[in-house]
């Protein structure tokens, strides 16, 4: 994230592999005074959590994007004053694109408040460990998303020990009330950030059973 580059591959590569929504954590933004400027893609809509923003501390830090197609009515929701999470309805579903820098606590604490609905995933970057997702010493943090997921009946998509960055740690994370849900690492999909592509897959609730429709994230 922050590079340019890296938002206009990550938002180039996702439209290639047709994914529907795209979560995006340390999103490349600038502004003027009386501009605020970010990466968009023809292909989808662009959600932020804040408005505005004029310096590094107000900037938005998770940008979400929704694929332009009449099968998606996208509606963004604000529960918390938050410029770290941001909440989509589509479809039915809840769709939380979720970051929590390191040193802090606000966007954890905000998320941990909220009353998760059916029909959710929460995915981001959770800078959090623990032994759920990556053998080895847990972060009290990392035990407080644990214990949150518990709580709440969110299944964790990722598969134990497979890394999310080059330095081997598992710190972006997908949890979802929803069934038949599935998240692969795509380390094919090189952004040039210092994270890798966490992909998901789920059912569309409005599709039939007879014609069911996945939704690639």
């Amino acid at each position: 994230g922050k590079i340019p580059p890296a938002h206009d591959c990550a938002l180039a590569l996702a439209d290639s592999e047709r994914h529907d929504i795209v979560l995006l954590q340390e999103p490349w933004t600038t502004h003027t005074e009386t501009r605020f400027l970010t990466k968009t893609h023809p292909a989808y809509d662009t959600f932020t959590p804040v408005d505005m923003w004029n310096s590094n501390d107000t900037r938005p830090r998770v940008m979400t994007y929704v694929r332009r197609d009449p099968r998606f009515l996208a509606d963004q929701i604000r529960p918390f004053q938050t410029r770290d999470i941001l909440w989509l309805t589509i479809n039915g579903m809840t769709i939380v694109n979720f970051y929590r820098q390191n040193d802090e606590r606000d966007s954890l604490n905000t998320l941990l408040r909220w009353p998760v609905p059916e029909r959710c995933l929460v995915a981001g970057d959770f800078n959090a460990r623990h032994r759920s997702w990556q053998t080895g010493q847990a972060t009290n943090r990392g035990h407080e998303v644990a214990g949150w997921a518990s709580e709440n009946d969110l299944n964790l998509l990722n598969t134990l020990d497979i890394p999310t960055n080059p330095h081997g740690n598992t710190i972006d994370l997908a949890f979802t009330n929803m069934p038949l849900a599935e998240a692969t690492v795509e380390d094919h999909l090189a952004t040039s950030s210092d994270h890798f592509t966490l992909s998901l897959t789920f059912l569309d609730i409005r599709s039939t059973p007879v014609q069911p429709a996945k939704i690639r994230v």
